[in-house]
C-alpha cells in the first residue's frame, strides 16, 4: 500500500476519534478556580510508522520479516522516553494548561493546588503518540501526538471537551532521521514539545463561547 495513502487513512482514523463539547458562556463564567489533575493517561505503546510497513505490503510473506522491525521500534521508542525521562504526558498536559489559561476567556481564572477549593477540574489524556516517516519514500521523521483535555464542573458534568492532533506530515515540526532522535534526548523532547504546543493551539482556537 502507497506510504501517503496509509498516512492519510492515519489522519482520517485518529480525527473520527475526535470528541467535542463546546465551552457555553454560561459555564465559563461559572469557572472560577480549576483544579489540574496530576495523573494523565497514556498508551502502553508508541506508535511508528517506516518504510518497513511498505515493504510488507509490497512484498507479502518475505516483507512480512522486515516489519518485525516496526515493533522493535515501537519498543525502542518507548524504552529511550523512560530512560531519559521524556514524560509525553507531562509535556501535553503543561502544553494544553498553558493554552487554556492564556485565552482570553480564562483571564482571571486561578489554578488551585487543593481539589476541595476547586470548582472546575481540568484533565489530559495522550491518545496517541510515537515517530513517523514524514512520506512514502522521506528518510527523515516527526512526531505524531494526539491529545484529549476535559473540563468537569463539580457535578463531574463536562463543559469543554476538545480532541486534536498532529501527523508527522505537518511540516511545522523539523523533521530529522529516526536515529537523530536516539543520538541526543534533547531531539526527541523538543520535538514532542514543538507538537504538543501544536496540538495545544489547535484546541483552544475556538474556545471563545
Amino acid at each position: 500500500m502507497n506510504k501517503i495513502i496509509i498516512m492519510s487513512l492515519l489522519v482520517i482514523l485518529f480525527s473520527g476519534c475526535a470528541s467535542t463539547t463546546k465551552l457555553s458562556k454560561k459555564d465559563s463564567e461559572y469557572i472560577a478556580k480549576i483544579y489540574v489533575n496530576d495523573e494523565v493517561k497514556i498508551p502502553d505503546t508508541a506508535y511508528y510508522s517506516g518504510p518497513e510497513q511498505g515493504f510488507g505490503a509490497v512484498f507479502g510473506a518475505i516483507g512480512a520479516l522486515a516489519t518485525n522491525a516496526v515493533e522493535t521500534k515501537d519498543e525502542l521508542i518507548v524504552s529511550y522516553m523512560k530512560e531519559n525521562n521524556i514524560d509525553i504526558g507531562e509535556i501535553s498536559k503543561q502544553a494544553v494548561k498553558s493554552a487554556l489559561l492564556s485565552a482570553p476567556s480564562f483571564a482571571g481564572k486561578t489554578v488551585v493546588s487543593n481539589a476541595s477549593e476547586a470548582d472546575t477540574f481540568f484533565s489530559v489524556e495522550v491518545v496517541t503518540y510515537g515517530i513517523g516517516q514524514t512520506s512514502g519514500f522521506s528518510s527523515v521523521y516527526r512526531p505524531l501526538l494526539g491529545i484529549k483535555a476535559k473540563l468537569k464542573d463539580s457535578s463531574n458534568r463536562v463543559i469543554w471537551e476538545e480532541y486534536e492532533f498532529i501527523s508527522p506530515m505537518n511540516d511545522s515540526v523539523d523533521a530529522i532521521e529516526f536515529k537523530a532522535y536516539f543520538k541526543d534526548p534533547e531531539n526527541m523532547r523538543s520535538r514532542y514539545k514543538k507538537a504538543a504546543e501544536l496540538v495545544a493551539s489547535f484546541m483552544v482556537r475556538d474556545l471563545e463561547p
